[in-house]
């Protein structure tokens, strides 16, 4: 049976790889949010004409999807902080 101290120091270990993972999501979060903008924006500057064509739809359908994945990596990353603070 492990001792407290091993088991303390596997958590303490657990909440640091916790810690470097949520970290290392955080640059890709702001990368893909600042996508979505320059996404959403590259529509926004279409004209009318271009914006109701194929073309703009597949534009605006790509801005929404990288809008699903942002929300799912923030809701990942504060799922992932909230386990971090939960193990100590």
């Amino acid at each position: 049976m492990p001792s407290f101290k091993q088991i303390t120091l596997r958590l303490d270990d657990m909440k640091d790889r916790l810690y470097d993972i949520v970290e290392s999501m955080r640059p890709i979060l702001i990368d893909l949010e600042t996508l979505c903008t320059d996404q959403r924006e590259a529509y926004e500057n279409m004209p009318e004409s271009l914006q109701t064509s194929e073309r703009g739809e597949i534009s605006a359908q790509r801005a929404d999807e990288l809008d699903e994945l942002a929300d799912w990596l923030r809701e990942m990353i504060e799922a992932l902080d909230e386990v971090e603070m939960t193990v100590e």
